[in-house]
């Protein structure tokens, strides 16, 4: 996974890889992702003051190639994200904002 910066974690389970990705406490936006796994659409709910202008969401596969690259242009606190066009797989959603960096993963069927 690429784009890690020194405010994450890494969780590695011996022959199994990378099993969870985790942000320092109080760097990390509050954010859920649903439904989660998906098929088509999901749903990014921010908590907080939710999404803001110049705020980001990238979506990376499981190799850490970024697939979709999603700059917020209006005030929100919620974004609905469209994987049709991505192949079944695992998937980590980042969404960062002027105050840090959140990952969350997805299972896209």
């Amino acid at each position: 996974y690429t784009g890690l910066t020194s405010n994450d974690f890494i969780t590695i389970t011996e022959g199994s890889g990378i099993s969870g990705i985790k942000n320092k406490p109080g760097n990390s936006p509050e954010f859920q992702i649903y439904p989660n796994p998906v098929t088509g659409y999901f749903t990014l709910t921010a908590g907080g003051n939710g999404l803001v202008k110049n705020d980001q969401i990238k979506v990376t596969d499981n190799s850490g190639r970024l697939v979709k690259n999603l700059k917020i242009n209006t005030e929100s606190k919620n974004q609905i994200i469209d994987m049709h066009e991505l192949p079944a797989g695992i998937y980590y959603i980042t969404l960062q904002t002027q105050t840090g960096k959140g990952v969350r993963k997805i299972i896209k069927h």
